[in-house]
């Protein structure tokens, strides 16, 4: 049985007559490009460097300045034509691309993963994996390539079995993979040199087998050598106790782990807080600075850390810890509250679902405004029926979403979805700016079209420009930060 339907929730945020005011223009429109023809349009980017950006057409690849709004290089590059099913990868120098179907089907084998050159032209090298390459990434020095079987990477969601394999980033000769396929959870470090993981558990469903998250030990994975550097069951406890999760801090100085002793309570929990020291030679150090029991421990996820890792935050029962992550010190201990999901600066924190953004003050605790967010899914559910058993299996695709770009270092943030761009205060909540959004009744106030003006914004990488990729990814507008 087949049915297809659209949830919908109200695009609230933006809408509201205060939302149409702009009270503090802080942008100002550098100008408008155009990206090819009618039969062109941008289907892969990524801010290279300062003020670069690199963007990826059917036939062409075009390098955009974006503090001056014009292109410095145009070339014909003929990619792999654009199918529903295909992802893409740029290495972070701009030069190359990876090519790969998010959505391969796995029973009767794969196309290989393939590597394209944005310079030259044309492919350079085809991955052969012994696993389709659903997702992947580049270390931030672009010296490897890692790909993985699972489309969540560095996230594991409910596989059977993982491969993660690593790649020069210039010959692309497979260098190695991880030794094991019950991969919990992986970090590949920015110099690519070291891959975290961790060990998780097979677990045996009704109808198929996935590996739960992290449960076994953390291990430093040396790439070049393909051998374990150093392997942390959990400080302070035996051998069996399990690694609930693993984090590691924004400039890779610290990483968190909740270890867990076999056959226990939350409440036995404790965050292990490690040093992560490179030094000068190929080997890193992980040294304990410090170890805290708040309590009944939830598992965490989102982000610990905050953007200058100078604070930690943990979710302990009903209770909010926040910790200053150099010496573990508690800063504050809020009742009722809820650990961050994410960060919009050091000194603001949020908890975000998919219907809505709340925002607070990270010295005190105090609730500083609160958002609604665009939400809408489409869901399809097919049914298979197993010795006499109906089973259903519901997919959904998110059709539109607010997304959420903090600025690296000035106190706003943009919010966009398919149909609006926003300017925020950080601190406030504070509308600033509006740069895109639909036509609108005057009298009702209300907007009077539901047609996709967005499909992508974000920050130069010095900050200095934010672009704004139109929805048939024909055109970007530029705008920079006046007081830049």
């Amino acid at each position: 049985m087949m049915k297809r339907f659209l949830q919908a929730v109200l695009p609230c945020l933006l809408l509201t007559a205060s939302a149409l005011a702009q009270t503090r223009p802080i942008l100002e429109r550098r100008g408008e490009v155009a990206f090819g023809d009618e039969r062109e349009r941008v289907v892969a980017h990524r801010p290279v460097g300062a003020d670069r950006l690199v963007l990826v057409g059917l036939k062409s690849v075009r390098v955009l300045d974006a503090g001056a709004a014009k292109y410095v290089s145009e070339r014909v590059v003929a990619v792999p034509k654009l199918r529903y099913d295909n992802k893409w990868e740029i290495s972070p120098d701009g030069r190359r691309m990876l090519v790969y179907k998010a959505y391969a089907f796995r029973l009767f084998g794969h196309s290989p993963a393939s590597v394209w050159d944005l310079e030259k032209g044309g492919r350079v090298a085809e991955l052969k994996t012994s696993k389709a390459v659903r997702s992947g990434l580049w270390s931030e020095d672009g010296r490897i390539l890692a790909t993985s079987s699972s489309d969540a990477a560095p996230e594991i969601r409910y596989e059977s079995a993982t491969e993660v394999n690593f790649w020069d980033g210039e010959t692309f000769a497979r260098k190695g993979s991880l030794p094991t396929d019950k991969v919990g959870w992986w970090y590949l470090t920015a110099d690519g040199r070291k891959c975290f993981f961790t060990v998780g558990e097979r677990v045996n469903a009704i109808i198929f087998k996935y590996t739960s998250g992290s449960e076994g030990p953390f291990t430093v994975w040396d790439i070049e050598s393909g051998k374990a550097e150093q392997t942390i069951p959990a400080s302070g406890g035996g051998d069996a106790d399990r690694i609930r999760a693993a984090f590691v801090s924004p400039g890779e100085k610290y990483l968190a782990l909740v270890a867990q002793p076999p056959k226990s309570e939350d409440v036995d929990r404790r965050l292990v807080v490690f040093e992560i020291e490179k030094g000068g030679g190929p080997r890193y150090e992980l040294r304990q600075k410090y170890e805290l029991r708040p309590g009944p421990l939830a598992e965490p996820y989102g982000a610990p850390f905050s953007p200058g890792a100078k604070l930690l935050a943990v979710g302990a029962g009903r209770r909010l810890h926040i910790y200053g992550a150099a010496g573990g010190e508690q800063r504050l201990d809020l009742p009722n509250a809820e650990a961050p999901t994410d960060w919009l600066a050091e000194d603001v924190y949020i908890v975000k679902t998919t219907r809505k953004l709340n925002a607070f003050d990270a010295a005190t605790g105090k609730h500083l405004y609160g958002k609604d967010l665009i939400y809408v899914v489409s869901s399809q559910t097919t049914s298979q029926e197993i010795d006499g058993q109906r089973y259903d299996t519901t997919t959904e695709t998110i059709e539109d979403e607010t997304r959420i770009k903090a600025h690296p270092s000035h106190p706003v943030f943009v919010s966009y979805s398919k149909q609006f761009v926003q300017v925020f205060d950080t601190r406030t909540g504070e509308l600033l700016q509006e740069l895109v959004a639909p036509p609108t009744d005057p009298v009702k106030k209300k907007s009077t079209s539901d047609k996709p003006l967005v499909s992508e914004a974000g920050w130069s990488g010095d900050g200095r420009t934010l672009y704004v990729i139109d929805a048939r990814g024909r055109t970007v507008t530029l705008w920079s930060l006046l007081d830049s």
